[in-house]
């Protein structure tokens, strides 16, 4: 008879460790690669504007003004390059961004995705301490998925590396450890998710701008964002209301409702259809899909993939119902 600490602990256990599928990190893989690449296109034309010496914000300014203390940014590479090579401020701009972009091209072939996530955030921070004057929660969110994709078993299954090691992805050892790495993960990114949407709607609850609808009516009023015309809300004030009280009912509760398989689908396609209300109405795209996609890889595999429990020399763990244990 096992005592509550015991059953306490099996199942804390079975939360974190209990070997699980890879798919949803090649699906994480593969659209944050294609995502970063679109990006990367989109914003290679303005790439001197907002990083180069004489951009928008010029070096000089940067540094003093926006910098953060002990992180390079492109200056301190330029100066640490020139002082054994030496090569003007546009081209170290230019060597940077190709080689982040060639972090994606790697990483979607699925080719050492973990040690070219690392390049390719090392070179994002450099980037980010350049220029956090243009960052928003794009910036934010992609420099978080490059730091958890360092880790995460990108390369597990349907990738160029488990092609050309088949022989070391086929060892059963290396494998259970992979399928443990992906329920770590799994798990870090749900619960970074959860706190990200209590804190979000938590702090929406204070004041009065999302019980009113004034804030909905300056998110899609501000001319800079919003690719419609939607002022004729005015007229009907109730839209507005109804639609904060949403956005603040499903990002408060989302942490407590996302894990149960009675209420997960109806949170998570609430939290996708704020994304995307986000972006087709404000115009913030590239924000929207990158939400979409960590919500997608966190909790919507979960709902139709059953949890694959082994029973390994180290971990004698028990199935599981999926339809019971949160996954």
């Amino acid at each position: 008879m096992q005592s509550k600490t015991q059953v306490l602990k099996q199942k804390i256990r079975i939360f974190f460790l209990q070997p699980a599928s890879l798919t949803p990190f090649v699906f994480l893989r593969v659209s944050f690669s294609i995502f970063s690449i679109i990006l990367w296109f989109v914003l290679l034309p303005h790439i001197y504007q907002l990083y180069g010496s004489e951009g928008y914000m010029q070096w000089i300014i940067s540094e003093n003004l926006f910098r953060k203390e002990y992180i390079p940014t492109i200056q301190s590479v330029f100066e640490w390059t020139n002082s054994f090579y030496e090569i003007a401020d546009g081209q170290i701009v230019t060597v940077l961004y190709f080689a982040y972009g060639c972090c994606f091209l790697l990483m979607l072939a699925g080719l050492f995705s973990n040690f070219f996530a690392a390049i390719a955030w090392f070179i994002h921070l450099v980037f980010l301490n350049t220029g956090n004057i243009y960052g928003y929660g794009v910036e934010t969110f992609v420099h978080i998925l490059l730091f958890y994709s360092i880790f995460m078993p990108l390369d597990g299954k349907w990738s160029l590396a488990s092609v050309l090691f088949s022989n070391r992805y086929k060892r059963t050892k290396f494998l259970t450890r992979q399928h443990i790495r992906a329920r770590i993960f799994i798990r870090l990114l749900q619960l970074h998710l959860c706190i990200i949407y209590l804190n979000a709607g938590l702090a929406k609850t204070f004041g009065s701008h999302w019980w009113n609808g004034e804030a909905v009516w300056r998110s899609f009023t501000q001319f800079q964002f919003n690719p419609f015309d939607l002022t004729f809300l005015y007229k009907v004030p109730f839209v507005l209301k109804f639609s904060g009280w949403m956005v603040m009912f499903v990002e408060t509760f989302y942490p407590f409702f996302i894990w149960h398989s009675s209420s997960s689908r109806v949170f998570l396609g609430g939290i996708i259809c704020m994304h995307l209300c986000i972006g087709v109405f404000m115009g913030l795209y590239f924000f929207a899909f990158i939400m979409i996609l960590m919500n997608i890889t966190a909790f919507a595999f979960n709902l139709r993939l059953a949890a694959q429990a082994d029973n390994t020399r180290n971990f004698a763990f028990q199935p599981t119902n999926q339809s019971n244990e949160p996954s």
